[in-house]
């Protein structure tokens, strides 16, 4: 028998790459919940989201915005990102633009 499940469009096209990272992220979500021994809904309720939300969350449905995945990892103090080595990269590719003799987003938002 076949799995009638419908497949949104966010998971239609992400790469399986791609999904074994958000079951990742949803998977830290849920250990800082609990070590932060939050419920999932006083999550939701500081997310300001529904329950189902966030345990949709934390089985990486891909979904949900991006967004909330973030507001979530901010909330339980969970570093997805590393700030020093995103800075790294944006000053790369914006001496990158320079030298191709494009504008970069700074120099457009302050001319």
């Amino acid at each position: 028998m076949s799995d009638n499940k419908t497949v949104s469009r966010a998971e239609a096209i992400l790469n399986p790459e791609d999904q074994d990272l958000l079951v990742s992220i949803g998977i830290g979500i849920r250990a800082h919940r609990i070590q932060s021994d939050l419920s999932v809904r006083a999550l939701a309720d500081r997310l300001v989201i529904g329950v189902q939300t966030v345990l949709r969350m934390e089985k990486g449905d891909a979904r949900i915005s991006m967004g909330y995945y973030l507001a979530a990892c901010r909330v339980l103090g969970l570093q997805l990102i590393d700030p020093v080595l995103l800075s790294r990269q944006s000053e790369h590719l914006n001496l990158t633009r320079r030298r191709a003799g494009r504008r970069t987003d700074d120099e457009a938002r302050f001319k």
